[in-house]
């Protein structure tokens, strides 16, 4: 069996961790104010959250804190970052499935409601993609 010895990683390597971090403590941030929909809301937006169902909002919670405890798998170097970016991918998927197909949105506001879903993904595959790249260069184990 071989053995493996843990590489040092360069010093971008714990910004990039920090930062992915801090990504994930926003969205966990959003989602505690997300029950809290302002007034001036777009009414397609509020028509929206009005009728959410229950398991939305547990797949929304389930998303920002693999987010975040992915992030914090960065920082302290752990294997399992790369497990709980590609599940918060993977939540993102059905998060998004459902907020633009099942309740209608591209109907209600147009094109424009592709933007932060997009967004969002983008940055769920760039954290992916990083978890792993750090581990072929064994920066986490």
């Amino acid at each position: 069996m071989a053995t493996y010895i843990r590489q040092r990683p360069p010093r971008w390597f714990s910004t990039i961790a920090y930062v992915a971090t801090l990504w994930g403590a926003l969205g966990c941030l959003l989602f505690l104010l997300y029950s809290e929909v302002p007034v001036s809301t777009v009414l397609a937006e509020t028509m929206f959250f009005d009728g959410v169902p229950g398991w939305y909002t547990a797949v929304y919670a389930a998303a920002v804190a693999s987010t975040l405890m992915g992030g914090v798998a960065l920082i302290t170097r752990s294997v399992l970052a790369r497990a709980l970016f590609l599940a918060s991918l993977g939540l993102l998927a059905v998060q998004f499935g459902y907020a633009l197909i099942d309740a209608h949105m591209l109907a209600a506001q147009g094109w424009s409601a592709m933007l932060l879903p997009t967004f969002l993904v983008v940055v769920a595959g760039v954290e992916l993609w990083f978890a792993e790249y750090a581990r072929k260069h064994g920066w986490i184990r």
